[in-house]
């Protein structure tokens, strides 16, 4: 047996590259030539320094030289040890393994192993990042975050975009150009691979400035979307370079139940699947359901648990947002009867389109009314707005296609010649406009609670300030009921004025200041 072994000095009998020395080694199959000096050196060397070699004539079992010095069979692309590098073991392979192919002449292995070497070589080729393909998966990734950012169905990659950039190269680039906008792979699969690669680069981004930053504070929201489901959102602030960072941490539906204990199991266990210490956790804000703030069974004592440092805090947007929803009975049923007139124009399409056209008519710079959302309580402001500028077409309408004794509105059909109504109207419009810009200044990168109380503060001074001006018979602060007034030649009466009030209530807890918000109060309009 020692005849088979040679050291791995010797220079082994190699020439693959050349098919015509494959030829000529079927000539010389059964030679001995290499084994007296494989005899001679395995009497100098232990038997674990060998390691038997690759021979040309071995291509007659079906089997080249593979990695490390390893048979490699041609048909079925199996790699066995090194120890069967045997004459004997790589024939009872192709017996056993292949029976089909053992009367096959040399040369026909040789043409395998000639196909196997051509596709190697292309798929090397393929795989391979030259200039030119470096840059078409860099615009396939570029192109995918554009359709993720969008919000855009998958399939437009393939079905818009590619189609429309062959136009493009066909008319203006080069045949050698639009050959290359050929291979940008945006298929349906292609681009949700782009954005999950992405999405988890990401957010391995995230959880390592979390494993190095010092301490972090989440907020989280559960919410229900459209198709039911419920979704846990949590945001993660931390500091990292002296600076502060907000990211969305993760975004993972709540199969069943919404409690307490349900969203604590959900964070909790990604942050022990990433390696994240609790301990780094100094703050939590959620908003005021008993699910996050209750005190025995909410998620913040669960939290506490695990993060002893970290102290809850309502959430200032949150908090602000329920203090202006509450309006005086006048207002609330003002703004109640502008839903109702919206909703008999806007979500009947015969109606929809006789207004659209009524509007066509009357040159109108708006052609549809704006449908109002209680989620999104910021569209008051919209919507109210969008009546006020269309409230003549409205009027006409309602007076060419009046509502009928089964609709709700039938009671309200003499609003529009009411201008204590329209001054209503016009006031709550210039109030949610102030409560727009508001809300949108406590939002934002890099907003801090110090922030939030210095823009509520100045928004209840401003509220104040405008209280004294009322009183005085001056409306400058709002733009609708000032623009109005001009429109119409009314006034006010002194003692019956507008009057808004703030209130500022600050709670401190635990060392930190806690949110701050405003309460709006409105009394009823009486015009002259």
């Amino acid at each position: 047996m020692d005849k088979w072994l040679i050291k791995p000095s010797t220079g082994s009998i190699r020439n693959t590259n050349q098919e015509s020395s494959d030829v000529s080694t079927s000539s010389n199959i059964g030679s001995n030539k290499w084994s007296s000096d494989a005899q001679s050196n395995s009497l100098t060397k232990k038997k674990g320094a060998w390691n038997r070699q690759y021979f040309e004539n071995y291509i007659q079992f079906g089997f080249i030289e593979g990695d490390d010095n390893k048979p490699f069979c041609v048909i079925c692309n199996a790699e066995l040890s090194n120890e069967s590098m045997k004459p004997s073991k790589l024939k009872r392979h192709l017996e056993l393994k292949h029976p089909e192919y053992k009367e096959k002449p040399i040369d026909f292995f040789i043409n395998r192993r000639r196909q196997l070497k051509s596709a190697k070589k292309n798929m090397t080729s393929m795989f391979s990042l030259s200039p030119q393909t470096e840059n078409l998966v860099l615009a396939s990734y570029e192109i995918s975050k554009l359709i993720a950012e969008t919000g855009y169905p998958h399939t437009i990659g393939e079905k818009l975009i590619l189609p429309a950039m062959k136009i493009i190269s066909s008319r203006i680039c080069e045949k050698k150009q639009e050959k290359q906008v050929i291979l940008l792979a945006l298929s349906n699969n292609t681009v949700k691979r782009r954005i999950v690669d992405m999405a988890n680069n990401i957010e391995e981004t995230i959880v390592g400035h979390l494993k190095s930053c010092c301490y972090f504070s989440l907020q989280v929201d559960e919410s229900t979307d459209v198709s039911d489901n419920a979704n846990l959102m949590c945001f993660v602030r931390y500091d990292l370079g002296n600076t502060s960072h907000e990211e969305l941490l993760f975004c993972k539906s709540l199969p069943t139940r919404t409690t307490a204990e349900e969203l604590f199991n959900l964070i909790n266990r990604y942050i022990i699947e990433n390696g994240i210490e609790w301990n780094k956790c100094v703050g939590l804000s959620s908003d005021g359901a008993r699910a996050m703030s209750g005190i025995r069974t909410g998620l913040f004592p669960r939290v506490k648990a695990v993060a002893p440092e970290c102290v809850w805090v309502h959430c200032s947007i949150h908090r602000e947002a329920l203090a202006v929803k509450k309006m005086p009975l006048s207002l609330t049923e003002t703004m109640q009867e502008c839903v109702k007139f919206i909703n008999f124009i806007k979500s009947r399409p015969l109606n929809s389109r006789l207004f659209s056209a009524l509007c066509k008519e009357m040159g109108s710079d708006h052609e549809h009314l704006l449908l109002h959302c209680e989620v999104r309580w910021l569209s008051r402001r919209n919507v109210l707005k969008r009546l006020i500028e269309l409230k003549e077409e409205v009027l006409v309408f309602l007076e060419q296609n009046p509502p009928t004794s089964k609709d709700a509105i039938f009671e309200f059909k003499d609003r529009f010649h009411d201008v204590n109504w329209l001054v209503k109207v016009a006031y709550i419009c210039d109030v949610f406009d102030f409560l727009n810009n508001l809300n949108l200044a406590l939002q934002g990168e890099n907003v801090t609670i110090f922030k939030v109380q210095e823009k509520v503060e100045a928004a209840t001074k401003k509220l104040n300030l405008w209280s004294r001006r009322i009183k005085t018979g001056n409306y400058e602060a709002f733009t609708m009921l000032t623009a109005f007034q001009k429109e119409n030649n009314i006034s006010f009466m002194p003692h019956d004025m507008l009057r808004a009030k703030g209130l500022i209530r600050r709670a401190l807890g635990k060392g930190l200041m806690d949110c701050i918000f405003c309460e709006i109060e409105i009394n009823a309009v009486v015009i002259k």
